[in-house]
């Protein structure tokens, strides 16, 4: 059985060319701001558009992860765990301007709103997303059957 090729597998581009890439299509877009925050763990794009904050979060995978010390032939040396890594990261970042590139197309064809599209990456004044908000509530709402609570603003 043929296994599946995950997106921008063996790419060469490297984190700092996707990251540079992504602040130029956000900006041509109409990206009033753009900030960024990494970590080993992951990293955070933050923008705003269309009077909208949008924060998308990227995992990183854990350097200490098995798939990183052995493969099917044997124990990886240490600059084959390295490679291994980056080659992960950069194939992450590759992913998230695809993400990015495919919402925007969406919005620019009218396949959906601004706000549809990006709606849970949309953040509230407490800095919460929409998504980080709402999606335990449909979690505990199908698996114990139970509505879910609108969201009511002030006075609502």
């Amino acid at each position: 059985m043929k296994t599946r090729r995950s997106f921008a597998q063996g790419t060469d581009v490297s984190v700092a060319k996707s990251r540079t890439e992504i602040d130029t299509m956000l900006t041509r877009n109409g990206a009033t701001s753009i900030g960024s925050l990494w970590s080993r763990d992951g990293a955070i794009l933050v923008f705003e558009m269309k009077g909208r904050k949008i924060k998308l979060t990227l995992p990183l995978p854990d350097p200490n992860d098995p798939i990183f010390k052995k493969d099917g032939r044997g124990t990886w040396n240490d600059a084959q765990r390295v490679a291994a890594y980056d080659a992960e990261c950069r194939r992450r970042w590759r992913t998230l301007k695809l993400v990015i590139q495919s919402k925007m197309e969406s919005v620019e064809s009218g396949v959906e709103t601004f706000d549809q599209c990006w709606l849970s990456h949309i953040m509230a004044p407490d800095g919460q997303t929409v998504g980080e908000s709402m999606i335990p509530q449909l979690v505990r709402a199908y698996r114990e059957g139970v509505a879910m609570p609108l969201l009511l603003g002030k006075g609502g």
